[in-house]
């Protein structure tokens, strides 16, 4: 949105002249603005019935993993020395090919501290992926395991195992 320029702009009693310096400085940072994402901060899966502790916890978790993924965290201090401990805990198996089956198999253990989960990643005959989230409010057991059918087409099989509900789902993944 763009503003007339003023002829005249006065601030505070003593009528002082607001320069036109001042002014483009407020304009260019006006204009450069970012939107926040809100996604990134409030969870948008909430089942009706959540209790309102439910709801603060898992913005708070959001919110919370949000900051510790952004750049501004991981140049910090503590974010330098939390991905030198999550690099640490990293590990990764590989079994080279056999003639019999001519597939590579890898699997990638990995412990992600500040975003609370564990995984073991496999590829191989297929792409599979294991989380366990270590909160205790969420004590929640994920496996998803994918088939490339074409370079544009996946099948995708996944699991999700909470304290009070198991979900199972297949999905047909299209990429454009």
């Amino acid at each position: 949105m763009a503003f007339a320029a003023p002829s005249k702009v006065f601030y505070g009693k003593d009528s002082d002249m607001i320069s036109p310096e001042m002014i483009a400085t407020y304009n260019k940072i006006k204009s450069s603005e970012t939107h926040i994402d809100v996604q990134k901060f409030i969870p948008i899966d909430f089942q009706p019935g959540c209790t309102s502790a439910t709801v603060m916890s898992r913005v708070a978790d959001k919110s919370l993993q949000t900051f510790f993924s952004s750049q501004t965290f991981k140049q910090t201090p503590l974010g330098v020395a939390s991905h030198q401990v999550e690099e640490a805990v990293k590990t990764d198996v590989v079994i080279n090919k056999t003639e019999a089956t001519g597939v590579q198999h890898k699997f990638q253990f990995s412990l992600q501290a500040f975003q609370n989960y564990a995984q073991i990643q496999y590829t191989g005959f297929g792409k599979a992926a294991f989380k366990y989230y270590l909160d205790q409010s969420k004590n929640r057991l994920s496996f998803e395991y994918t088939e490339n059918i074409t370079n544009k087409q996946k099948f995708i099989f996944s699991h999700t195992q909470k304290r009070l509900d198991d979900i199972s789902q297949v999905a047909w993944a299209l990429d454009f």
